[in-house]
């Protein structure tokens, strides 16, 4: 399979953080603090197992 474009060289995790989101409206994080990106982060009720 061939993508197009390039590579995001930001990807996974920075110091303790995932990337911001760029301003386009396609994206939600639950480490911001704009309230266009913001979302509640989701919850885990279950054993690691």
């Amino acid at each position: 399979m061939v993508f197009l474009g390039k590579r995001p060289n930001n990807l996974g995790v920075n110091n303790g953080k995932l990337a911001p989101c760029p301003n386009s409206p396609n994206c939600v994080s639950s480490q911001s603090t704009n309230a266009v990106h913001q979302i509640a982060p989701l919850t885990f009720t279950s054993t690691p197992e």
